[in-house]
């Protein structure tokens, strides 16, 4: 007769019950690798969002458009901004 034991419900429920705390001990180092690379992720778009804020306080200050509204603000200056921005193609030749 066949020992039970061996080869009955316990072994294959040991078995089981094994394979059952592996793959909770993968899913929890999976997890771990995971919240890792997400702290990562956040702080690397903390600091993108961070430089974005600077760049676009950069831009306000350095934009020409700021020039160019002081300009088109009084009478002369836009006379000044007109002549900035025509163009004259020059006489046509025609052959």
């Amino acid at each position: 007769m066949l020992n039970k034991k061996l080869f009955g419900v316990s072994c294959w429920g040991n078995l089981l019950f094994w394979l059952i705390l592996k793959a909770i001990a993968d899913g929890k180092e999976q997890m771990a690798t995971m919240t890792a690379e997400i702290k990562a992720l956040v702080a690397g778009i903390k600091s993108l969002d961070k430089s974005v804020a600077e760049a676009t306080d950069q831009r306000k200050t350095d934009l020409p458009s700021n020039k160019y509204s002081k300009l088109l603000n009084n009478p002369s200056g836009r006379m000044e901004f007109m002549d900035l921005w025509s163009f004259d193609p020059g006489p046509k030749t025609i052959y």
